[in-house]
């Protein structure tokens, strides 16, 4: 029941994430001489998204210039901010292949994340980017073999507690 409940809430949060109905352009366009928002801009508006994802066109700042903006999206997974960590994720995962070099960052992010929509989408990146080292396919193993029955992690003592 509780598996069910979860996979609810995650199909409502990934449905709600791909509508854009009535939606506008959620990219913010800085003022002054250049209509490009800076990488800061972007990070800066996503904690107040809503259950939107970055566009298109927002990823397309990033991969415009991967190498610039590579800093910025890896701070953005240390964020405070959940959902800034989320979409941090989900942008390195939409880059493909050019993103491959903050696979590292992910992974050092998946091990101590503690939201578990934010631990997907950085799986999903990690896919996404081909980061498929030895340390990662381990990271995955181990947690795989420590989940129980309801995919639940034990908690810090290796008690898996009472669920509710």
């Amino acid at each position: 029941m509780k598996t069910l409940r979860a996979f609810a809430i995650l199909c409502v949060c990934l449905a709600g994430c791909n509508q854009r109905v009535g939606q506008q352009n959620s990219t913010p366009q800085k003022t002054g001489d250049t209509a490009n928002p800076s990488f800061d801009e972007l990070i800066a508006a996503w904690g107040d998204m809503g259950m939107m994802l970055p566009d298109s066109a927002q990823v397309d700042v990033f991969r415009a210039d991967f190498e610039t903006a590579r800093g910025a999206l890896q701070d953005a997974l240390s964020d405070s901010d959940d959902s800034v960590r989320m979409r941090a994720a989900y942008v390195i995962g939409e880059l493909g292949d050019i993103a491959k070099p903050a696979g590292e960052k992910l992974l050092a992010r998946l091990t101590g994340e503690p939201d578990e929509l934010v631990r997907i989408y950085i799986v999903d990146a990690l896919n996404s980017v081909g980061y498929d080292t030895d340390a990662t396919i381990a990271a995955l193993s181990d947690r795989f073999e420590t989940l129980n029955g309801n995919n639940v992690p034990p908690n810090a003592d290796n008690d898996f507690g009472n669920l509710r």
